[in-house]
């Protein structure tokens, strides 16, 4: 769907952008995601991040596999960030 294919870019493109640097904004006429998308987007998202959390509080520091698992949280936080900052449409906003 289209306002899929908006999400994924602007995560996209956040996710390229330097840090300490402002992101642009959503244009003022992007199309709004319907709520059940964001809803579902979330509850993978939390999977995920709660996933990652798991693995690091059972890894030793040392483990050579904590620096990708580090990455797939912060990369996890940043997205539900990204998340709660779309545009929210109704429910019966139809999905394209």
């Amino acid at each position: 769907p289209r306002e899929l294919r908006w999400a994924i870019e602007r995560a996209v493109i956040r996710a390229q952008s330097q840090p300490g640097r402002s992101t642009p904004a959503p244009p003022q006429d992007s199309p709004a995601v319907p709520t059940r998308l964001i809803h579902d987007l979330n509850n993978a998202l939390t999977s995920i991040n709660g996933f990652a959390e798991v693995l690091l509080t059972r890894m030793p520091a040392d483990d050579p596999a904590r620096g990708p698992v580090e990455h797939i949280r912060k990369a996890g936080h940043r997205a539900a960030g990204l998340l709660q900052r779309l545009p929210i449409g109704s429910e019966r906003t139809p999905a394209q």
